[in-house]
């Protein structure tokens, strides 16, 4: 009885320990680390948005994350498949179409009024069909300890093996 209870506590104390927490920004890859059944354009986005996402939650030391709102070319919502993917590891992510800038130039949930961000990825510029560049815009409004303002963040990506990694990122904030 004693070991049972022992390997039982050991288990409860690596599922808690081991699974339940999300890796830091340095642990993170920044790429799509599978693409199956995502799109090129989309595997691109994947491994954009997860980059964003990675800092934000590092940035909010993965307590009290908003919602976030993505959109693909500027304002358009993302495909079934890459918002599913990201939902799995960000279940407070939404398509841009549920939010709004309310009166006060806050990014809202359109039915419940909660705030947010609202993250867009810039239609995808090829450089070749290996490489390609991408600008970020996301928009925080008055979110209190969250910041406010406009971020705009510049990647480049290549492909090598089927997977689009970020090879160069340049971020600004206003």
């Amino acid at each position: 009885m004693n070991s049972l209870f022992k390997i039982l506590l050991f288990v409860t104390i690596f599922n808690f320990h081991g699974f339940s927490q999300k890796p830091s920004v340095e642990e993170t890859p920044y790429r799509s680390t599978s693409v199956e059944g995502l799109t090129n354009e989309d595997a691109i986005r994947h491994a954009v948005f997860f980059r964003a996402l990675a800092l934000k939650d590092e940035a909010n030391g993965n307590l009290n994350t908003p919602l976030y709102y993505l959109a693909a070319d500027s304002n358009r919502d993302l495909s079934k498949a890459l918002l599913t993917r990201l939902q799995k590891r960000w279940p407070n992510v939404r398509n841009d179409s549920e939010c709004k800038i309310d009166f006060d130039s806050n990014v809202v949930e359109v039915k419940t009024g909660e705030r947010g961000v609202r993250i867009s990825i810039s239609k995808i510029e090829w450089v070749n069909a290996n490489e390609a560049k991408v600008e970020t815009r996301d928009f925080v409004g008055d979110m209190g300890g969250h910041g406010s303002g406009h971020h705009l963040c510049k990647y480049t990506l290549r492909k090598n093996k089927n997977i689009w990694r970020i090879e160069a990122e340049e971020c600004l904030v206003s």
